[in-house]
């Protein structure tokens, strides 16, 4: 019987999930938390898009230059010399000069790439410890649901032995008694983890998002 109850219930967990207590002390944490991911996630998506941006960017530079510096050259270096004025060789230097200057802009951009793939990295942490938290909880729901089991059964086992005493009743009193305290121990356990998770991840939440958008900002003004 108790393999067949933990059966049923493992199967309901499986199927529906375990409901949140409404009275849980965590309850308002974990809908932080829960908005919490969705944002780290959206920004992570975000800079993941910029990013690809970036690089395609770097690809328009590149054809800008090479597109400056051929068409840009005096005409008598062509295959076919014409008769140019004097004022055509300013062309090629103007032309140099601005592809030397987009050369130096994807430079300084390649240069700081760094700072924009440790925001990358920084936000994908984040949501994987966030993503992790929510498992706490939701195994710390199954937890409590097993701590509510023994206690239940405890009450109806107590309440049978007090109308019609049983050496075999007492026995599985005891016994329930010793998995009824391992339970509380493993709850007690999550819900430590959880509580601490949540305060490190709430309380440090404003400083990991400056601290990614910093890096984007420096990233950017180079």
């Amino acid at each position: 019987m108790p393999f067949y109850s933990k059966t049923v219930r493992d199967f309901k967990d499986s199927v529906f999930g375990v409901k949140p207590d409404k009275k849980d002390p965590l309850q308002k944490a974990r809908e932080e938390v829960t908005e919490y991911l969705a944002k780290a996630k959206d920004l992570h998506a975000t800079l993941v898009n910029f990013q690809r941006n970036v690089d395609e960017m770097g690809a328009i530079r590149d054809d800008v230059v090479r597109q400056a510096r051929s068409f840009l050259i005096p005409l008598s270096e062509g295959d076919f010399p014409v008769n140019y004025s004097d004022t055509s060789p300013q062309y090629a230097q103007v032309g140099e000069l601005f592809a030397s200057q987009i050369e130096i802009m994807g430079a300084s951009k390649e240069n700081t790439r760094s700072l924009l793939n440790d925001s990358i990295a920084v936000a994908e942490t984040l949501v994987e410890r966030l993503t992790n938290l929510v498992t706490q909880f939701n195994e710390r729901d199954k937890a409590a649901e097993v701590v509510d089991h023994y206690k239940e059964k405890l009450s109806a086992l107590n309440e049978e032995q007090a109308k019609k005493p049983k050496k075999a009743l007492e026995d599985r009193i005891k016994r329930n008694m010793v998995k009824q305290e391992d339970a509380v121990s493993n709850f007690q356990s999550i819900d430590d983890s959880c509580r601490s998770a949540v305060t490190s991840l709430l309380e440090g939440r404003q400083a990991d998002f400056s601290q990614i958008l910093e890096n984007v900002k420096l990233h950017g003004n180079c």
